[in-house]
């Protein structure tokens, strides 16, 4: 039986375009404000190649769906999927490999 269902947001995966694009503009950045200074510049480079990749993950984050089943011998069991349940809290439910189905 379905206990719950929890929309669950993922951030996607850096492919890391964002990171080399980021170090970049943060050298840059880092040069400008350094007049020049390397450790600026690498400071620079570094918070700003972490701070594009964290961006690119978040513009390929996607919604998961965490779903919690009660089995018949009382014990639980979460699960996910990519797309929404065609189920709801309540009802009766079968785990096929590793997937929740409706029962029916």
């Amino acid at each position: 039986m379905v206990e719950t269902i929890k929309a669950v947001e993922v951030k996607g995966n850096g492919t890391g375009l964002g990171m080399i694009a980021g170090g970049v503009s943060g050298a840059l950045i880092g040069i400008q404000i350094g007049r020049g200074n390397t450790v600026a510049t690498i400071v620079g480079a570094a918070g700003g190649a972490f701070a594009g990749n964290e961006m690119e993950k978040n513009m390929k984050k996607s919604v998961r769906y965490q779903v919690r089943v009660r089995m018949d011998d009382g014990t639980y069991r979460t699960l996910y999927q990519s797309s929404a349940p065609a189920f709801a809290v309540g009802e009766k439910v079968k785990v096929v490999n590793g997937q929740v189905v409706a029962n029916g």
